[in-house]
C-alpha cells in the first residue's frame, strides 16, 4: 500500500499529491508507533522540496521507519536511490546503502543486510564519505558479532571508532561505544562494558537523544543483571521504560518489556515475567523482525516451562525454532531443543525427548567445534614443542657424555698403545657420525627451501583462487538476479495473459444471451469455452509450478489419512461420476502424520484428476492408506488407466512434458500436473513410488514421515518399477 499511494502521488497535482501523501501518512501511522510528529514534518518537506533535494529527506523518512516497518525504509531508501542518479548526486547514496542494510537487520535478513553494507562501504571509500565509511564498519562488526566472530567484530568496530573520532563525529563515537559494550559484555568483561556504554550514554544524553538513549540504556540493565545486581538493573530499565514512553517507541517499548521478564524470571516472579513477555509479544508480532520475534518466544517458553505449562512452552520452543534455524542463532535454538527435551521427558514421551536432546546436542557440538579445534591445534603444537625439546636436552648431555670418554681416553692412550688405538678408533667413528649429522643438516636445510617455496606459491595459488572466487560470486550475483528479473517476468505475462482469456469466457457466455444459437454455433461457441478455459489452467499450473519451486514455510499440522481421503473422494464425485469411474477409500485402519495439509490436498488431487482424466470409462480408481512402519505412512492412489511406458517414465516428472497416453474424453492436458506434485512432495520429504506397465493401470504410492523434517526443501530420489 506504501508504494503504490506514493508512486500516485508523484504523478499528481500538487494539491491531489499533498492530500494522497496525507491519507498514505494516516493509515502508516494508525498501525505503528513511530515518532509521528517528526515523520509528519519529513512528509510536508517531502511534497515541497525539489528533485535535487528530495532524496535527503526520502533517506530520513526512511531512517525512521526503520524498526517497526523496515519494508517501507526499503521504499523510501530505493527512492532516494533513483533521486540521487537523476541528478547525478553521490554524496547520499552511501546513506541510502547503509539504511537499507539496516532494514534487512531488522528484518532478521542478515545475507542481505552484508550485501547493502559491503556496497555502503565501498561506495563511502570511494566517495570519501568519511562517516558513512565508518558506519559501514560499525554495521558489519554487528553482523560479525551476532555470528560469534568477535575478533572480526572488534576490529570492525575498534576502525568505526578510530574514524568517528578522527571526523569528530560525536553520534557516530556513541554507536561504536555502545557496539563495543556489547561485545566486552559478551566477553563477560562487565566492568569495561558499563564504561562504553556510559560514554555512549553520556553523549547520547548531552546531544538531547531521547528514543536513541533507550537501547543504552537497556544494555546497561542486562549487564548489571549479568552481575546479578538486580536492582540496579531495574533501576536502568525503568528509566529506559519512561525515555521509550515519552517519545512514543513502542518497539523500544518491547524490548525493554522483554528485558523486565528477563529480570522477573531470574528472580522467580514468574507471573511478573509472564505478563511482560506478552506484552512484548503483542508489539512485536506488528514487525517481521524474526530476531526479537525468536527472543520473545523463548522467554515465553521458559517462562510457560516454570509454570508447568507444557502445551504453551512447547508451542514457544518450536516457534522459537523454526525462526531460529537459518539465521546461524545456535544458542536460542539449542535452547529451545533442550527445554523440548525436558518438557517430553516429563510428558513420558521419551522419544520425542531424544530426539530433541539429540538436535540440542549437534547444534551445541557445532557451536563448539571450531573452539576444540583450535584447541586441539594449539596442544599439538605444545607437544610437539616439548618433545623437541625434550630430545635436544637428551641430545645435549649425551654430547657431554661423548666429549668426557674422549678426554678420558686420550689422558689413557698417553701410557698404553692399545688405549691410543682405541681412542683413535673411537674417534673416527665419531667423525663419520659428525658427517652423517652435518649432511643430515643439509638435506633438512634443502628441505625447508623447498617447504618455504612450496608455500609461498601456494599462497599464490590462494591468492588467485579467492579472486576467481570473487569473480565467480559476481557472476553469481548477476545470474541471481537476472533469474529473479525472469520469474518476475514470467509472472507478468501470465497475469496479463489470464485477463484476455477470462475476457474471452465473459463474451462468449454473452454470446448464449443474445439469443438461441443454432447447433453448429453452440458447438464453436463450447469449443471456444474449453479453449479459454484450458489456457487459464495452464497459466495457473505455470504459476504454481514455478511458486511452488520456492522455498516456503511449511504450516504443519496432524493429518488422519483416512477421514482425507474420504474427504478428496467427495471432492472428485461430480467429476468420476461423468465418466461412470468409481472412487473407493480401502484404508483399514486410521494413521496419523503430521504435514502440511495445502501441499499434501494438491499432491492428492493432481493424481486423482488424472486418474480420472487419462481413465477409461466405467473403471475403478482405489485409495488406500497404511502404516509402513512406526515412522512412515503410505498413500496409495491406484487406477485401471492406460498406465505408462518405458519412455514415459524416463520424462515422468519433467515441466511440459507430453507422454504417451492421452485424455479420455478430450481435456487439455499442459504436462504439469506431475512436475508439481514432485515439487511439492519434495517439499514434505516424501518418496514417490510408481508401480506401471503400457495399458495395464498405474499405482503412485506416496511415503510420509510421520514427523516432517524441518530444514529446506529435498530433491528424493522417485522409485520406479521397470
Amino acid at each position: 500500500m506504501h508504494v503504490l499511494t506514493f508512486d500516485l502521488c508523484r504523478s499528481m497535482s500538487p494539491r491531489c499529491y499533498s492530500i494522497a501523501f496525507s491519507i498514505f501518512m494516516m493509515l502508516g501511522l494508525a498501525v505503528s508507533a513511530q515518532n509521528t510528529e517528526k515523520i509528519n514534518n519529513l512528509t510536508s518537506k517531502a511534497q515541497k522540496s525539489q528533485h535535487s533535494e528530495r532524496y535527503h529527506t526520502l533517506n530520513a523518512l526512511g531512517w525512521e521507519y526503520r524498526k517497526f516497518q523496515p519494508d517501507s525504509t526499503l521504499y523510501f531508501c530505493q527512492k532516494a536511490l533513483d533521486e540521487a542518479k537523476a541528478n547525478g548526486t553521490k554524496n547520499t547514496v552511501a546513506t541510502s546503502l547503509n539504511f537499507m542494510g539496516v532494514a534487512y537487520f531488522y528484518k532478521g535478513d542478515y545475507s542481505n543486510a552484508f550485501r547493502y553494507y559491503t556496497k555502503a562501504h565501498g561506495f563511502a571509500k570511494e566517495n570519501d564519505d568519511l562517516a558513512q565509511y565508518a558506519h559501514a564498519f560499525n554495521n558489519i562488526g554487528r553482523l560479525y558479532f551476532i555470528q560469534g566472530d568477535l575478533v572480526q567484530s572488534y576490529e570492525h568496530y575498534f576502525h568505526a571508532l578510530r574514524i568517528f573520532k578522527d571526523i569528530k563525529d560525536n553520534d557516530g563515537m556513541a554507536h561504536a561505544y555502545k557496539s563495543l559494550g556489547n561485545l566486552f559484555k559478551t566477553e563477560k568483561n562487565y566492568d569495561k562494558a558499563l564504561e562504553m556504554l556510559g560514554l555512549a550514554n553520556s553523549i547520547r544524553e548531552q546531544n538531547g537523544g531521547g528514543s536513541s538513549r533507550i537501547s543504552i540504556l537497556s544494555e546497561m540493565a542486562e549487564t548489571h543483571k549479568l552481575k546479578s545486581n538486580y536492582q540496579k538493573s531495574k533501576e536502568y530499565l525503568h528509566i529506559a521504560e519512561e525515555v521509550a514512553k515519552n517519545t512514543g517507541d513502542s518497539i523500544s517499548m518491547a524490548k525493554i518489556k522483554l528485558g523486565l521478564s528477563s529480570l522477573y524470571f531470574d528472580t522467580s516472579v514468574y507471573q511478573q515475567a509472564l505478563r511482560s513477555a506478552q506484552e512484548a509479544l503483542r508489539t512485536i508480532n506488528k514487525t517481521k523482525n524474526k530476531d526479537m520475534l525468536s527472543r520473545a518466544y523463548f522467554q515465553l517458553g521458559k517462562v510457560n516451562f516454570k509454570l508447568k505449562d507444557f502445551a504453551s512452552a512447547k508451542s514457544c520452543f518450536s516457534r522459537t525454532i523454526q525462526l531460529t534455524e537459518k539465521s546461524g542463532m545456535l544458542e536460542r535454538q539449542f535452547g529451545a531443543y533442550l527445554y523440548l527435551s525436558n518438557i517430553y521427558k516429563k510428558e513420558g514421551n521419551l522419544n520425542r525427548s531424544f530426539i530433541n536432546f539429540k538436535n540440542y546436542t549437534y547444534l551445541k557440538d557445532s557451536a563448539e567445534h571450531m573452539d576444540k579445534v583450535r584447541t586441539i591445534e594449539l596442544l599439538t603444537a605444545r607437544v610437539d614443542v616439548e618433545k623437541i625439546s625434550s630430545e635436544f636436552e637428551a641430545l645435549k648431555s649425551k654430547e657431554l657424555q661423548d666429549q668426557q670418554t674422549i678426554r678420558y681416553e686420550r689422558a689413557k692412550n698417553l701410557t698404553q698403545t692399545m688405549a691410543l688405538l682405541l681412542a683413535l678408533s673411537l674417534f673416527i667413528t665419531l667423525y663419520l657420525a659428525f658427517r652423517r649429522r652435518v649432511a643430515t643438516s643439509k638435506a633438512l636445510e634443502s628441505k625447508n627451501q623447498q617447504i618455504e617455496q612450496q608455500s609461498q606459491e601456494i599462497s599464490t595459488q590462494n591468492k588467485r583462487i579467492q579472486a576467481q572466487n570473487q569473480k565467480l560470486q559476481k557472476r553469481n550475483d548477476t545470474l541471481a538476479d537476472l533469474n529473479d528479473e525472469k520469474d518476475n517476468l514470467m509472472h507478468l505475462v501470465a497475469h496479463d495473459l489470464k485477463s484476455p482469456f477470462n475476457k474471452l469466457l465473459g463474451l462468449l457466455d454473452l454470446v448464449g444471451m443474445t439469443g438461441p444459437l443454432n447447433n453448429e454455433q453452440s458447438e464453436l461457441t463450447q469449443l471456444s469455452k474449453n479453449t479459454a478455459r484450458a489456457g487459464v489452467s495452464l497459466i495457473t499450473d505455470l504459476l504454481d509450478a514455478t511458486a511452488f519451486e520456492v522455498s516456503q514455510r511449511l504450516h504443519v499440522s496432524t493429518i488422519e489419512a483416512c477421514g482425507f481421503l474420504d474427504e478428496r473422494i467427495i471432492e472428485f464425485s461430480t467429476e468420476s461420476a461423468s465418466k461412470g469411474i468409481r472412487i473407493s477409500n480401502e484404508s483399514d485402519k486410521k494413521v496419523y502424520f503430521d504435514t502440511d495439509r495445502e501441499s499434501l490436498t494438491r499432491i492428492i488431487d493432481n493424481l486423482i484428476s488424472n486418474a480420472i482424466k487419462y481413465g477409461n470409462l466405467n473403471t475403478d480408481i482405489r485409495l488406500s492408506s497404511f502404516e509402513q512402519h512406526e515412522h512412515i505412512v503410505g498413500i496409495s492412489i491406484k487406477d485401471q488407466g492406460p498406465g505408462f511406458s518405458r519412455e514415459d517414465k524416463k520424462n515422468l516428472y519433467k515441466k511440459f512434458q507430453r507422454l504417451s497416453a492421452k485424455p479420455t474424453a478430450g481435456e487439455s492436458s499442459n504436462g504439469l500436473g506431475l512436475a508439481i506434485v514432485k515439487t511439492l512432495a519434495d517439499r514434505l520429504h516424501c518418496t514417490i513410488e510408481l508401480i506401471s506397465e503400457s495399458g495395464q493401470g498405474s499405482e503412485f504410492i506416496l511415503y510420509f514421515p510421520k514427523t516432517i523434517l524441518q530444514g529446506p526443501p529435498v530433491s528424493l530420489p522417485e522409485i520406479v518399477h521397470e
